[in-house]
Order: structure tokens, then C-alpha cells, then sequence
């Protein structure tokens, strides 16, 4: 290797990147990202490669496998606007073995049949998700997974006219986000105050 040619050492930079990025992920854990990835521009290419991801279980990771797989057909159908399927997914991912012992994991179905059940203007069963995705986040100590929860429920507070609640949930959380400079969650916090 030359080492004045600068065009090699970019080679070599961006080699070393990609053998890090992806050093100890299995290969699961990546198509499982890469399906996730492609399902918000692409849902019906995602929707092809789920089939793909679940032949990877095996006797040892089959629980997370199609948990995961079931997950994945949450969002997909989300992003399709099949929100009763997502969410009949979701409640299948929600009562595996696997969500029993990953708790972040259950979080994040409870927080997207949350989002599901607001879309469709069930406000009693969207709270009830994102107070089941907070109390997770809770035991988790997850300051972010907390607040964002509290922004969700203050949402839904307000389509109900609970305008007080939902305010001092988002300045609660706005408090948050502002001690960790969070500009994304700052912004949706002030726009939603208002």
C-alpha cells in the first residue's frame, strides 16, 4: 500500500469502520436493523424480507427471533396504516417469551400500539399502552424512554380535553430534554404546549 496516496488510506479508514460497526452483531441483529430501516421508506420490500429474517431462528435464539419478526410486522403495517394488524402483531411480539425477559423491547411494542390506538382515536387504550410503555421505561431508569412516554400520553391527554395533565407532562419532560440539550424532543415538546 502506497502510503502517500491518500485515496488508500480513505480504503483502509472506511474498512476498519465497517468491520467495527458491525463487530459483534450477529448477522440477526443487523438484517433485523436493516429490515427496521427499510420498513419506514419501504414497507412492502420489508414485509419480503421478514420471511427472510425469520429462517434465520434457530433452537437457540427462536423466541427472539419471531418476536422480533412479529415486531417487525408491527411496524411494517403500521406504515401501511393497517393499524389493527400492527397491533395484533405488536400483542404477539408483547407475549412472547422473549418480551417477558426484555423489557425494552416490550416498551417499544407498548409504545407503538400506543401510537396504533391514537391513530384509530382510541384514546382510552392508546393511554393505557403508553402508561404500560412508561411504567417499563420506569423500571428501567430510562429518563429518556420516561419522558417520551409522558410526551405520548400528554398528546393523547389533549385530543381528550385534559389539557392540564397533558401541559404538566410536557414541561416535565421539556425540563428533561433541555438538561440533556434533546433538540428534537425540545421542539415537539414547545409544539405541542402551545
Amino acid at each position: 500500500m502506497n502510503k502517500d496516496n491518500p485515496r488508500n488510506w480513505l480504503t483502509l479508514f472506511f474498512l476498519i469502520y465497517f468491520a467495527s460497526v458491525n463487530f459483534g452483531q450477529t448477522k440477526d441483529a443487523i438484517l433485523f436493523e436493516k429490515i427496521k430501516e427499510i420498513s419506514f421508506n419501504d414497507p412492502l420490500r420489508a414485509e419480503k424480507l421478514v420471511a427472510s429474517y425469520t429462517q434465520l431462528a434457530t433452537s437457540e435464539n427462536r423466541a427472539e427471533i419471531e418476536a422480533k419478526s412479529d415486531y417487525l410486522r408491527g411496524r411494517i403495517n403500521y406504515f401501511l396504516s393497517r393499524q389493527l394488524i400492527s397491533n395484533n402483531y405488536y400483542k404477539k411480539a408483547i407475549a412472547s417469551e422473549f418480551a417477558k425477559t426484555n423489557k425494552e423491547f416490550a416498551g417499544n411494542c407498548y409504545n407503538n400500539m400506543g401510537i396504533n390506538y391514537d391513530i384509530q382515536n382510541e384514546y382510552t387504550l392508546a393511554i393505557k399502552a403508553h402508561q404500560n410503555s412508561l411504567k417499563i421505561a420506569e423500571s428501567l431508569n430510562d429518563s429518556t424512554s420516561i419522558c417520551e412516554s409522558l410526551i405520548n400520553i400528554a398528546l393523547v391527554n389533549s385530543k381528550i380535553g385534559n389539557y392540564i395533565q397533558s401541559k404538566q407532562m410536557l414541561n416535565q419532560s421539556l425540563r428533561y430534554f433541555e438538561r440533556i440539550n434533546d433538540s428534537l424532543n425540545i421542539s415537539i415538546c414547545y409544539q405541542n404546549i402551545a
